[in-house]
């Protein structure tokens, strides 16, 4: 419905789910953390998920491996809570896949967790990023609408319609020849 309630199902070993445990739910189920808060954006990543309500705070649960869930731990997190290093930014998208990305009404672009291969859009050398932080580089001065995780490499759109891509680029899935 138009309510903002979030459902979930599936395996979830690592509470990626946000159901408080770490079963397999068969059916969908409404996850009892987020009731009350219009989500308007989610993203699911390898075994973590990301949640973005109206107001624009950023959540998320599962596997902290890495530190992709945003939290300065590398905790298991099996309900969804605030990311609170982003508690001053007004976050309006997510995706996810090994990491986070996080996406500010001001068009800025933030990322968490593993950095392996550069999909990050880090040059951490491939280090865990355990909150997340402000994507600089080719990014630095542009404007991000969009962003879009693949496994090992992720995309960003900017407000003038220019795709940059970061990560593993084998098979010519970066695009740049």
């Amino acid at each position: 419905g138009h309510d903002g309630v979030v459902y979930s199902c599936g395996g979830g070993c690592d509470g990626q789910l946000g159901h408080g445990d770490r079963g397999i739910h068969l059916i969908p189920k409404a996850i009892q953390a987020l009731l009350g808060k219009r989500i308007v954006a989610i993203a699911a990543g390898r075994s973590h998920s990301l949640f973005v309500d109206a107001v624009g705070i950023a959540y998320s649960c599962g596997e902290g491996f890495g530190g992709n869930l945003g939290h300065g731990n590398q905790a298991r997190q099996l309900t969804p809570i605030p990311v609170r290093a982003l508690r001053r930014k007004r976050i309006c998208a997510v995706a996810a896949s090994e990491g986070s990305f996080f996406l500010d009404d001001a068009g800025v672009a933030y990322s968490c967790g593993q950095g392996g291969k550069g999909y990050a859009g880090t040059d951490d050398g491939g280090l865990f990023q355990l909150t997340p932080r402000s994507i600089c580089g080719a990014l630095l001065d542009k404007q991000i609408c969009a962003i879009a995780a693949g496994g090992i490499h992720t995309i960003f759109l900017d407000t003038a319609g220019v795709a940059y891509s970061c990560g593993f680029g084998g098979e010519g899935r970066l695009g740049h020849g």
